[in-house]
């Protein structure tokens, strides 16, 4: 599921990104436009609606609601659901089948991430993401599959989550993100990032970085 909001130029280095690096053969492929621009859909499906679905809106949703809209656009029967936002790129090659695993080995991990670099101030302070909150990940490891597991938060970042957590109403409100981790965590739900705590990142975020959400996610630890 691969969410736009007419930044055609960031989606297109997103999804030559993905098409190159992730390793998996995936059966339905959607484009969530939330744009409300006629142009930019009709541009959309020249460019890609020969293996996406399109989705175009005639209003924008907004960035919660349009999470909501793509997640009820979802085939009934997923297993699971890949997220993409229009403005990430991939640093290495990710094979989707050992984020399954993971998620079926650990029925209450409603999600695993890939890892981005710093963006904002406390995160580049800190020298990354996870140590940012360096007490709250814990690493675990099955075979050769390691993750970093931790209940801080859900992210839209690139990452798989089961098709059930889909099924759980978003907020449609400010500080969205934030409050669908709390509701999570309260469903005895916690969150994964994969790979190791000191690993360099498996994604890019290329574009324009907003605030708002982390000062809501950096106090609901």
């Amino acid at each position: 599921m691969v969410m736009t909001n007419g930044r055609g130029h960031y989606l297109k280095q997103a999804i030559k990104s993905a098409e190159e690096n992730l390793i998996w053969d995936f059966d339905w492929k959607m484009i969530v436009d939330d744009s409300a621009d006629t142009q930019y859909s009709t541009w959309l499906s020249g460019a890609f609606g020969s293996s996406f679905q399109i989705y175009p809106t005639k209003e924008p949703c907004g960035f919660c609601g349009s999470i909501q809209r793509g997640w009820n656009l979802l085939p009934e029967d997923a297993d699971f659901v890949f997220h993409l936002e229009d403005d990430f790129t991939f640093n290495e090659p990710i094979r989707i089948q050992e984020m399954i695993d993971i998620l079926q080995d650990n029925p209450k991990l409603a999600q695993i991430a890939l890892l981005r670099q710093a963006v904002n101030p406390a995160e580049k302070s800190a020298g990354g993401v996870i140590q940012c909150f360096s007490n709250d990940f814990k690493q675990r490891e099955k075979g050769n599959r390691i993750w970093m597991e931790h209940a801080r938060f859900f992210t839209t970042n690139p990452s798989l989550y089961p098709r059930s957590i889909s099924r759980i109403p978003y907020p449609l409100e400010d500080f969205c993100e934030g409050k669908f981790s709390i509701k999570l965590r309260a469903a005895g739900y916690r969150f994964a990032i994969l790979g190791k705590k000191d690993q360099k990142p498996k994604v890019a975020h290329i574009g324009e970085y907003k605030a708002a959400n982390w000062q809501w996610i950096s106090h609901v630890g």
